[in-house]
């Protein structure tokens, strides 16, 4: 009995935050609004196509702007709130289990209505909306200024596409040297 607590699986439920946004996102019209430029939002750059949209969605860049600010969470909390950071698997494991099937709903919701081109069916979103969960589930101990803003464009019926510039290792400061791509 000792060690019974050390073997038992940590479960977690999901924030009210992060539930809020999995539920407004499952009733926004993904994409409805792809294509369409909308004024005054610093630190972004708009493509003008699905194909350029799909272009910086497969680029170098863009895995590792979300790779760095994913990163950027989780150094924080491993230095500044390591009680809060020992649950990070276990609500990455929560999160998962939700986003995987609602953007797979969703994409296909949108190429059906015509939001999106039948090559979204092959696109894998779900880690930047997987990094927008994160980020809500510690939002009491970290700010994301990425994820803050990722969440706005999908909740606004846009696709978040892509990083243009350069990608801090630390990813502070980032959007003093780069943009975030939306469609």
């Amino acid at each position: 009995m000792l060690f019974k607590n050390i073997f038992e699986k940590k479960t977690h439920s999901l924030s009210p935050r992060t539930n809020e946004f999995l539920e407004k996102l499952n009733e926004t019209n993904w994409y409805l609004c792809a294509g369409q430029a909308m004024d005054n939002i610093d630190a972004t750059v708009f493509a003008t196509s699905w194909s350029e949209a799909l272009t910086y969605y497969r680029s170098e860049s863009f895995d590792l702007a979300s790779l760095e600010s994913l990163n950027e969470i989780s150094l924080f909390l491993h230095q500044k709130h390591r009680a809060e950071y020992e649950y990070w698997n276990e609500k990455i494991r929560a999160v998962k289990a939700k986003v995987i099937p609602l953007s797979e709903r969703k994409i296909k919701e949108a190429v059906k209505l015509g939001y999106a081109p039948s090559t979204m069916l092959k696109v894998p979103v779900w880690s930047e909306l997987m990094g927008c969960c994160i980020a809500l589930e510690y939002a009491e101990f970290f700010h994301s200024e990425y994820y803050e803003k990722v969440r706005h464009f999908y909740l606004s019926g846009h696709f978040v596409c892509g990083w243009k510039g350069d990608v801090p290792e630390n990813f502070e400061n980032a959007f003093s040297v780069g943009k975030l791509v939306v469609y």
